[in-house]
């Protein structure tokens, strides 16, 4: 079974799912291919647990100083258990929030990797989205955006050739 997409984004970070999100507002058929989970690195592992943990930082290092302010806080102690603890919540309710954005407006999404041949995606396993489980996905015709000051890799595609083109 063949499925058609006018947009496959490749990457379900945030601004992946934001791409297709407005693809979709823009009535195209979007699918996200995203090798791990919805939200990247920068939910899971980077811009959103380092803020969790330096705002834990941040208040306990206040607490410390409160004498200053006439406020007397006595023993004061970080619960490294409890910082993490916080920091995982907080990654779990903004992906809960993403999934369900992404359900809500019928995004197709779908765990793959790059399979040996340029422009075919595998599909990997379905992930409770309406995912293409166990597909090959082939890309009809690929577009490489290098509209972006500093993120330019002019040589990345060069190579490229579409395997078939819709017309």
């Amino acid at each position: 079974m063949t499925q058609a997409f006018d947009v496959i984004v490749l990457g379900g970070g945030i601004g992946g799912y934001t791409a297709a999100i407005r693809a979709a507002q823009l009535g195209k058929t979007v699918a996200i291919v995203e090798r791990d989970k919805l939200g990247g690195t920068c939910l899971h592992r980077g811009c959103i647990p380092s803020k969790a943990l330096l705002r834990s930082a941040e208040l306990y290092a206040t607490m410390k100083e409160s004498g200053k302010f006439g406020i007397q806080a006595e023993s004061v102690r970080l619960d490294f258990g409890q910082v993490h603890a916080r920091k995982a919540a907080i990654v779990e309710q903004l992906h809960t929030g993403v999934q369900y954005l992404m359900k809500k407006i019928k995004l197709r999404c779908s765990k793959a990797g790059v399979a040996a041949r340029p422009f075919d995606l595998l599909s990997a396993q379905r992930d409770g989205l309406g995912g293409a489980g166990g597909r090959r996905i082939s890309l009809a015709r690929a577009e490489y955006a290098n509209h972006r000051h500093g993120l330019a890799a002019p040589h990345a595609c060069r190579d490229w050739k579409p395997t078939a083109r819709r017309s």
